[in-house]
């Protein structure tokens, strides 16, 4: 009996020692004080490649220069050292002389191509703009002068629009200056004209040419002076076929010109 207690006691204390030893094993590594090489960034965010030389630079597409640009840029706000921030501002710089030659070109271009530059008909001094701004109301003032027999405003209200009644005096502003003739609808008390002419809000300011079926809305809503005087003045050249829709806002003193979309030929 004595015996085989001895031979389990001696089982036990080699599973003991055995496990101990297993564990013992187990404790390697970061987490228990050994030296281990962690992982770094630089494989996942490599370096940009070398940088160019200027003149390489200056050769280079800007699709090509942005896309080195901004991994220079990522790269120099990561690392912040002097050679990465110096290297991002070398290629900065091929971008910027490249877009200073542009300028100098475009500039050449437009002097020895007056048809492209809108200096031609959009003065940019105070004087040439008030020059413009005269020659703009001259030519609607006597267009508007020259139309006010064949064509007339008529202005769709209806009871309770606050918007009418703002609608009403700016007309009546514009009536008195130009002499047009004017006339108000109430919609409650004519719908079938209100149908005829597809109204279904107000106010609404439609020009009329005597005579004839032809019209046009020239206001939705409330509108200025200045405004409804160049919506007519359109109105009346589009009806009169003096212009085409794609020129609506090309007055008859630039049609040719810079602001023309039809330049060169007459569009459909």
């Amino acid at each position: 009996m004595k015996k085989l207690l001895n031979t389990l006691m001696l089982l036990c204390l080699s599973t003991i020692v055995s496990a101990s030893s297993q564990v013992d094993t187990n404790k390697h590594g970061y987490w228990w004080g050994e030296a281990v090489e962690l992982p770094t960034k630089e494989d996942e965010y490599p370096a940009p490649p070398p940088n160019p030389k200027t003149e390489d630079l200056m050769k280079m597409h800007p699709k090509e220069l942005r896309e080195l640009e901004e991994q220079y840029r990522e790269y120099a706000i990561w690392k912040k050292t002097r050679e990465a921030t110096k290297d991002y501002w070398t290629v900065v710089d091929a971008a910027r002389k490249q877009a200073r030659a542009f300028t100098a070109l475009t500039a050449v271009t437009m002097l020895e191509n007056p048809q492209l530059n809108a200096r031609s008909q959009n003065p940019i001094t105070n004087a040439g703009r008030a020059a413009k701004r005269k020659q703009h109301d001259d030519s609607v003032t006597k267009r508007l002068t020259s139309a006010r027999k064949e064509f007339a405003l008529v202005m769709f209200s209806q009871p309770g629009c606050s918007y009418c009644d703002v609608q009403r005096n700016t007309l009546k502003f514009f009536t008195d200056k130009h002499y047009w003739p004017f006339k108000e609808i109430d919609i409650t008390k004519e719908p079938g004209i209100a149908q005829r002419f597809n109204i279904n809000m107000t106010p609404i300011t439609i020009l009329i040419k005597k005579g004839t079926e032809k019209w046009m809305n020239i206001a939705v809503g409330v509108e200025s002076v200045p405004n409804i005087e160049d919506n007519t003045y359109r109105a009346v050249r589009l009806m009169k076929g003096e212009s085409t829709p794609q020129q609506f806002y090309t007055p008859e003193y630039m049609e040719g010109g810079f602001y023309d979309p039809t330049a060169g030929g007459k569009a459909e």
